[in-house]
């Protein structure tokens, strides 16, 4: 595993640490971490659920990120893959769980 399979590694642990917290409802409503929407910092009865499904979404995105990279390592040891590649097998499964969190901030 090259640095930066590491780095990419690293950030998805980190996310997935970030997300604890909101998974177990002790983010309180503030200006800088948690599922901020409108609709979320305006309540507790929006926060709460939102950021516990956000955690839980944005982890299982941040545990797919690092299946996919470490199967793209493990299936193509000898491929230079592009960093854009790369990025996007980090990013979409978090945009995706992103996404999927902002569709359920919109229907509570």
């Amino acid at each position: 595993m090259d640095y930066s399979m590491a780095i990419r590694v690293a950030l998805c642990a980190l996310i997935i640490i970030g997300c604890v917290p909101m998974i177990l409802g002790k983010v309180k409503r503030n200006a800088w971490y948690g599922f901020r929407t409108a609709k979320t910092v305006a309540s507790d009865e929006f926060w709460y659920p939102a950021n516990r499904f956000a955690g839980c979404a944005i982890a299982a995105g941040a545990v797919v990120s690092i299946a996919a990279l470490t199967a793209l390592e493990v299936t193509q040891p000898s491929v230079t893959l592009s960093n854009h590649l790369r990025a996007a097998v980090l990013l979409v499964p978090l945009l995706l769980a992103v996404s999927a969190s902002l569709l359920y901030c919109w229907k509570l």
